[in-house]
């Protein structure tokens, strides 16, 4: 079992009842998905369970030491046995530690390698070192196979090069953080992608859940690790490794970084205006054919260039609330899977690279943006996509039908179109902030979302009488199909009320003066776009009276 990240071992019923899912991947698979695996060779299954068993055996890092993808002349790519046994090799590099950020449902390990010199073991250790955490995870969707391979290939590489990098940041790598939807193996799984012909995971995790919709309402074990991960490790940069679809453009990478309008205004401004830009620039002056923009797509006809919304059940705009300079990475799925983790690793490693030029300036971002959190007065909770002042062109194809740029003809003639880029995200209610929410005893489920968010709750051990303002829900939405297994609850109207309350034993407080305020705020307001009412946490209070969450004003 590789211990956690924090440095502790399995705790109370965490995986103790399957402990062998964290050698090889035995959960229980459908059995038309398991033939579809590609399984595992005898000696990878040796290597591992020896490598398991045997701590104290001295495994010689090869300076052959290959990726799935790189052995297969990428036509593959790895299984969570091949991942662990790569990263059992390369952490014998006195460099390189291996721990794991938790386990999936299945129990299988979500692998973590921690790439520092000195070496960094735990968080604690990272917490008192004077060097930045950078952090970057792959296969979130696991049909999205590049960053995966780019990570493992990309911590082999930076300590064979001995990059100075890793003297400047403490770099963390989760290769593959949907640990059991990558053993759903299909030729069949994200159609219109070219390649890994061997096959591919599949996009939800175990239960059925997109783990790029669980940032806020944390259903799935990884969303919790990964929430977890965050608050222990307090990443500055934390990257999230995708492969796009959707139109046809000439972009060989897309990215993105926080929208949200809550987020820390210079931290947002200097990742969109500034850190990528220049990570673009930098890309094309080694390639000129290496086109990279922010994430988006046509629409109809090519007159805009649409993305996705800024809620924070995405990764990027859920670091972005939580202070870290959020990054989303869409190698372009139309392109060869070699040249999808060509650009993945690129991508990356000019990330790390500027990352450490200009690390004191981040750090200082990023520290100053928890402060301004805790001393934020009104905050966004609902937003709408606006487009810049001025055009931008996009190097794209024509099409043999007008329309979204999904209609490419044979001969692939190359076209530009100006589009407004819908790139910025405009408050569309901001609510004042309390001096601190209050959460009865009985919302047993909020209370632990908040908790597993790392955010600071107090319950009272005696009783206490508030003056507090109640909300009451006037008018809601529930969505008339389900999404991600909930109806998704969204266009609520409020009145508030005054009052005084006797507050029981046992109740809790939730104050803002804490870094994730900007977090806490998107999470317990009624009328967040995003929160745990939009998430069904509420629903039984919505129809029944009041608005259970309660507020003390400054």
């Amino acid at each position: 079992t590789l211990p956690l990240a924090g440095g502790s071992e399995l705790r109370s019923g965490e995986g103790t009842a399957h402990p062998t899912h964290t050698l090889l991947p035995r959960g229980p698979i459908p059995p038309n998905s398991r033939k579809q695996q590609r399984p595992c060779t005898l000696l990878q299954r040796i290597a591992i369970i020896l490598l398991a068993l045997l701590p104290t055996l001295t495994v010689a890092q090869s300076p052959e030491l290959k990726t799935v993808a790189e052995s297969t002349n990428f036509q593959a790519t790895s299984t969570h046995v091949d991942v662990l046994v790569f990263c059992r090799e390369v952490a014998q590099h006195p460099n390189i530690h291996l721990t794991r950020m938790g386990q999936t449902s299945e129990y299988r390990d979500i692998p973590l390698l921690v790439i520092a010199d000195p070496p960094i073991t735990t968080a604690e250790e990272a917490s008192k070192d004077p060097r930045p955490v950078v952090f970057a995870m792959g296969n979130i969707h696991a049909g999205e196979v590049c960053g995966k391979e780019a990570l493992l290939m990309l911590a082999r590489d930076l300590v064979a090069k001995k990059s100075p990098v890793y003297k400047d940041l403490i770099l963390v790598f989760a290769p593959i953080y949907n640990a059991d939807g990558n053993e759903r193996f299909s030729t069949s799984n994200r159609p219109g992608q070219i390649g890994p012909s061997a096959g591919m995971g599949q996009r939800p995790n175990a239960m059925g859940l997109d783990l790029n919709r669980d940032h806020m309402k944390l259903e799935s074990p990884e969303a919790r690790a990964l929430a977890k991960f965050m608050t222990d490790w307090e990443p500055i940069i934390a990257m999230d490794l995708h492969t796009t679809d959707g139109s046809f453009h000439r972009f060989k990478l897309t990215y993105d970084s926080p929208r949200h309008p809550a987020t820390d205004t210079k931290l947002l401004e200097f990742a969109r205006d500034n850190f990528l830009p220049s990570i673009s620039k930098t890309i094309k002056s080694n390639n000129a054919k290496d086109l990279t923009f922010f994430y988006g797509n046509f629409d109809r006809p090519h007159e805009n260039w649409r993305s996705y919304p800024a809620a924070p059940r995405y990764s990027t705009h859920y670091f972005g609330l939580r202070n870290s300079l959020g990054i989303l990475s869409e190698a372009y799925a139309y392109a060869s899977y070699r040249e999808r983790i060509r650009m993945t690793y690129q991508f990356v490693d000019e990330i790390i690279q500027l990352a450490a030029k200009q690390k004191s300036d981040i750090s200082s971002l990023v520290q100053q943006a928890g402060k301004n959190a805790v001393a934020a007065k009104e905050l966004p909770v609902r937003f709408s996509p606006i487009p810049f002042k001025r055009d931008f062109t996009i190097p794209a194809y024509e099409e043999a039908v007008a329309g979204r740029g999904r209609e490419r003809t044979e001969d692939d003639k190359e076209t530009e179109y100006t589009v407004k880029y819908y790139g910025i995200s405009e408050s569309t209610l901001d609510v004042k902030v309390p001096a601190a929410y209050v959460v009865p005893a009985d919302q047993t489920a909020v209370i632990e979302n908040l908790r597993n968010h790392g955010i600071t709750v107090e319950p009272l051990t005696e009783a206490q009488q508030k003056e507090v303002t109640q909300y009451t829900v006037t008018k809601f939405k529930s969505a008339a199909r389900e999404f991600q297994g909930h109806r998704l609850v969204s266009n609520v109207d409020v009145t508030t009320e005054t009052k005084q309350v006797d507050l029981p034993p046992g109740t809790v407080i939730v104050k803002t003066n804490q870094p994730l305020a900007r977090l806490i705020v998107n999470l317990l307001e009624p009328q967040s776009a995003d929160g745990l009412t939009t998430w069904n946490f509420f629903d039984e209070e919505l129809e029944a009276g009041p608005f259970p969450i309660l507020r003390i004003e400054p």
